[in-house]
């Protein structure tokens, strides 16, 4: 296990065999890995300041130094998997878990600093932090709104008749989240009130939303939808195969990626949705999501690789494989190590 050099970028991804990976965005080499874990990560990983964050199967948050794969802290409370990806905000790592429970974690102890357990499903929605309110959702039906330093309840939006397993996004003071019944909420960040609501997709949105220039762009089952995001009106769609989106988009200079569950990148014009290009290289699903830095856009599939592809052309700059793992985990890039904290698209857009 070697430590990495400062000025080199590097992508962090997991795998369904417990495995987290640092790439290097250069080469696709791998520079070191990490197997504590006994359990799939599926959650996606998050570098702040020197320390990658991810969830495992083993129902165990770990905490990993970025240059040298070795662990700094463990918290093992949850007594299920951890399918949410962790969100850093100050010094508080939030988090949910399949045993229902949204965790607030010290940072640099992993002591933990509050629980919330007021749901009565799954918390595999990740949460998302704005104006010290955590936003989350549960396989209950319900949308929370939690107080990040205290972990008390602000509100509840309980209109949703499916599990909300989609993250929300929170832009303008309106919180964005898709649900299991094939509709998109937009929910007043204050309040808890409905604003609009979507019954255009047409199947579960499991996709998360990004906003950019006033559209929400998000997946369902059969299509790729744009949505104002003031209105709630559908501007464009783009079908898909009966296969479906898990993959949550992300959208850089016009242009929106994302993966589709017959294993193909798609890039489309965020104006009308025509297609620009499509990678059809992979073997497997693509649930990951990409992510996009420096003109090169990363995803994993689950044929056991992550991808780096030209985001101009879909041609393919390298591939790294694990023969014997899937990848669920959706990739996040650190574009240095002198900042070692995680960049790119879609870092860039969750912390405007």
């Amino acid at each position: 296990m070697n430590a990495l050099q400062t000025n080199t970028s590097v992508v962090y991804t997991g795998t369904d065999n417990g495995t987290l990976y640092a790439v290097d965005s250069r080469s696709g080499t791998s520079r070191w890995s990490f197997t504590a874990p006994s359990g799939a990560i599926h959650s996606a990983p998050t570098v702040v300041d020197g320390t990658v964050y991810v969830g495992a199967g083993d129902g165990t948050l770990y905490a990993v130094e970025a240059t040298a794969g070795k662990r700094a802290w463990t918290f093992s409370k949850p007594s299920e998997p951890i399918v949410s990806s962790p969100t850093v905000s100050g010094s508080a790592v939030y988090f949910g878990a399949d045993d229902g429970v949204l965790y607030a974690v010290d940072t640099a102890s992993g002591d933990r600093i509050w629980t919330f357990d007021e749901p009565t499903g799954k918390v595999s929605s990740s949460p998302t932090v704005s104006d010290e309110t955590v936003f989350v959702g549960a396989d209950d039906k319900t949308l929370y709104a939690v107080d990040a330093d205290t972990g008390d309840q602000v509100w509840t939006f309980e209109k949703p008749v499916g599990p909300v397993s989609s993250s929300p996004t929170v832009s303008q003071g309106i919180v964005y989240v898709g649900a299991d019944d094939r509709r998109l909420y937009a929910v007043d960040a204050e309040s808890g009130e409905q604003v609009w609501v979507s019954d255009d997709p047409t199947g579960p949105v499991y996709s998360s939303p990004e906003v950019t220039d006033g559209t929400v762009f998000v997946g369902s089952w059969e299509r790729l939808l744009a949505i104002d995001a003031d209105t709630g009106n559908t501007t464009w769609t783009a079908d898909v195969p009966r296969t479906g989106i898990d993959s949550s988009p992300t959208v850089v200079e016009g242009v929106v990626y994302v993966g589709v569950l017959d294993g193909t990148l798609r890039a489309l014009s965020a104006e009308d949705g025509t297609e620009h290009w499509s990678f059809t290289d992979p073997a497997g699903l693509i649930a990951s999501s990409p992510t996009v830095l420096e003109g090169v856009v990363y995803v994993g599939a689950t044929d056991g690789s992550l991808y780096a592809v030209e985001s101009a052309s879909g041609e393919q700059r390298w591939e790294f494989t694990d023969p014997d793992a899937g990848l669920f985990s959706s990739p996040t890039v650190v574009s240095s190590l002198e900042a070692a904290t995680s960049a790119g698209s879609r870092v860039d857009f969750a912390y405007q």
